[in-house]
């Protein structure tokens, strides 16, 4: 997990109870919208973050808490949707990974 990633986790997990509430409820919802985009792989989640996180986490902060912007603080909703992100990824490759015995199944007529 990205070093900063993690940083905004702590961040989140430290916050007062009120507000962890609203970061919860903005990053649930940019959780999904990863799941709707498909980033499945760290390389895509790099390039979401780098490319257009910011942008995305800041409309969904202000759509989600129009007039907390203590709400819009990229480094903890950012952060923390990826690092949040990033262990769903890694969990579905490992699950994946558990599944998969590399034992081919053949049919006999």
């Amino acid at each position: 997990m990205e070093t900063s990633w993690k940083t905004g986790y702590d961040k989140y997990k430290e916050a007062p109870e009120h507000r962890k509430i609203v970061f919860k409820t903005i990053i649930e919802n940019l959780l999904v919208e990863l799941d709707n985009k498909h980033i499945s792989t760290i390389k895509a989640l790099q390039n979401w973050y780098n490319n257009s996180g910011t942008e995305c986490c800041s409309k969904m902060a202000k759509s989600v808490a129009p007039n907390n912007s203590w709400a819009w603080d990229l480094s903890i909703i950012l952060e923390c949707t990826c690092a949040m992100q990033c262990s769903k990824i890694y969990k579905a490759a490992k699950n994946k990974k558990k599944t998969n015995t590399g034992v081919k199944k053949i049919e006999l007529d």
